[in-house]
């Protein structure tokens, strides 16, 4: 009877153990907030961390490019060195959390504005003073 009794605590452990590994996987593969939100149709965000990247984008999809730290007045800005037009649409560009006003010197962060207009590869690429930054868009129906 103890050794009936022992299986089935082992058992209802055992039962516990796996539905918490279930919850854990299903937390480790459900689509990734980025992946939800480009469902959601927000725009997608690309940062200086994924120069290199290749990036895979419905056509009539925007996303933005953000760079940070750029210098408030200085002589250069981030500033677009290769832009396919025919299949990569610039928008606009915004700064934003400016560490002061009316000031030279002082960072914000610079963002370029884009829409996907036409299938097909594009490589879009910046440069600030020595810095070189380049993504790869692809542009799929």
């Amino acid at each position: 009877m103890i050794f009936s009794y022992l299986v089935l605590l082992k058992l209802n452990a055992m039962k516990k153990i796996l539905s918490l590994l279930l919850v854990f996987c299903a937390i480790i593969f459900s689509p990734s907030a980025n992946s939800q939100q480009k469902k959601a149709g927000t725009r997608i965000k690309i940062t200086q961390k994924d120069n290199g990247k290749t990036i895979t984008l419905k056509v009539k999809k925007t996303f933005d490019i953000t760079f940070t730290k750029e210098c408030v007045g200085c002589a250069q800005v981030w500033a677009t060195t290769a832009i396919d037009t025919t299949k990569i649409a610039f928008l606009s560009n915004t700064c934003s959390n400016k560490s002061c006003t009316n000031c030279t010197g002082g960072s914000q962060d610079h963002t370029f504005h884009f829409k996907v207009k036409k299938a097909g590869n594009s490589t879009l690429s910046f440069s600030y003073f020595e810095d070189k930054f380049s993504v790869t868009i692809v542009g799929k129906k």
